[in-house]
């Protein structure tokens, strides 16, 4: 399920935090990594003038195509032309290799295999064109970082790529995952939302591959918004039975399956909540910390599409957990 993963880094060491988290799934899941950077094409320009040790955050978080290069030079789509094109986007390469190499090799004296990767254009379509040619079926990367260029690359550009992302991507945020460089911080739990949907249950099997692989017990969560039915067509006493009958029909789906995880031998538990599913789900990420929430990018209609698209967003972005999204294998109707 889970072969080699795709981790994108913008050159700061806020990004970079995100790698012990990396580095302890890759091991539990015996894959390797690639290191990818983004050389931003705007920024080469400027480079000529900088010398040859240009900071490596100064070429990234890249806007624009991938650019095309005849004869040696640059197209005036990188925004830089001339004689010195070619040596510019090399120099750049060569700085941006040496600090990803740096990583690589980190995570390799830790036991990943590793291998890094340079391109230059537009960030979310260069590391989706990226993911399809190292083959990755993962991709890890930042929810944020601290300056405006890691949220330039590592705010919007998250966002871009779990929405069209066709492999599943590991939002992770960079201060909680650094607490991972403790090679005696245990990773104990993963969280499942769920909405009663076959779309939702498309998240189950990876959470039984990394309970399993990881040693992790599992927490399944269904949130009642039950607030968004009433319409004042119906007496309070009428809203009250039929939130009881919700909250029944909840409860013995989520014991349902809980009880076909359990017999595959991991340790489980269920919980259904009231209230609004995106605030509900980070409140109880916030006061019982996962160490991974896994769900579906999307449902189809109504509440469905409620708790796996907004909720999706209010995870990554407020949870501090890291977050695997999974894209829906099924199309929309």
């Amino acid at each position: 399920m889970f072969t080699k993963v795709l981790v994108p880094l913008d050159g700061t060491e806020v990004s970079a935090n995100i790698l012990p988290y990396v580095s302890r799934l890759a091991k539990g899941l015996n894959m390797p990594v690639v290191l990818l950077t983004v050389i931003n094409p705007e920024t080469l320009e400027q480079l000529p003038q900088m010398g040859a040790r240009a900071p490596m955050a100064e070429t990234l978080a890249g806007i624009g195509r991938q650019p095309s290069r005849t004869g040696g030079t640059v197209t005036a789509r990188t925004g830089v032309e001339g004689p010195y094109a070619s040596q510019v986007f090399e120099r750049a390469e060569f700085e941006v290799k040496r600090a990803l190499g740096d990583a690589a090799s980190k995570l390799k004296a830790d036991g990943v295999a590793a291998e890094v990767a340079v391109t230059l254009g537009n960030a979310a379509g260069q590391i989706m064109g990226m993911t399809a040619r190292h083959k990755c079926d993962l991709v890890a990367m930042s929810t944020h970082g601290r300056n405006a260029l890691a949220r330039g690359m590592l705010g919007s550009v998250t966002d871009k790529v779990i929405r069209s992302s066709p492999v599943p991507v590991l939002a992770i945020a960079p201060e909680r995952a650094a607490k991972y460089a403790d090679k005696g911080q245990p990773m104990t739990r993963v969280m499942a939302p769920l909405d009663g949907s076959p779309f939702a249950e498309t998240a189950l099997s990876y959470v039984k591959l990394l309970a399993k692989r990881l040693g992790m017990g599992v927490t399944l969560v269904r949130v009642m918004d039950i607030g968004g039915l009433y319409t004042g067509f119906w007496d309070d006493a009428r809203f009250y039975e039929i939130g009881i009958q919700l909250r029944k029909e909840a409860e013995e789906y989520l014991k349902g399956q809980s009880q076909k995880l359990t017999a595959e031998g991991l340790k489980v538990q269920w919980k259904v909540l009231s209230g609004n599913p995106g605030f509900s789900l980070v409140d109880l990420a916030r006061t019982e910390p996962q160490d991974l929430v896994v769900l579906t990018t999307h449902a189809r209609v109504g509440l469905s599409r409620l708790i796996l698209g907004s909720v999706t967003e209010a995870l990554v972005r407020s949870s501090g957990d890291p977050v695997l999204v999974v894209p829906s294998k099924e199309e929309e109707k």
